[in-house]
């Protein structure tokens, strides 16, 4: 793990063969959703759901991302999510800090 100079840990990079692949198959699912640290879309992989309540989870990482990071690592993706929800008027009192709480417990 390495820090950067703001204090956080940074994850380790993706493979530039995951980053191709990614390239690739963005543009054969244009519109899709994807992983925000490989930017593979959902259509070609698996998400990672982080379940923040009984009935609502998110998905910012997939699943091969996921399991290769600590939850530290994790959470600048969630902040990601939390601050695009934010942006788009998304995210309902409370549901910030679960999604945090959620990332941060390694859901």
């Amino acid at each position: 793990m390495t820090e950067s100079t703001s204090g956080r840990v940074q994850s380790p990079p993706v493979s530039a063969q995951r980053r191709a692949l990614a390239a690739i198959a963005r543009a054969a699912a244009p519109g899709y959703g994807y992983c925000y640290r490989c930017e593979m879309p959902w259509k070609f992989t698996e998400n990672h759901t982080t379940w923040y309540s009984e009935r609502r989870g998110c998905f910012p990482l997939c699943e091969p991302c996921w399991v290769v990071l600590t939850p530290e690592q994790r959470l600048p993706f969630y902040e990601r999510l939390l601050h695009e929800w934010h942006a788009e008027r998304q995210v309902e009192g409370g549901q910030a800090e679960a999604i945090i709480g959620a990332a941060v417990a390694g859901g």
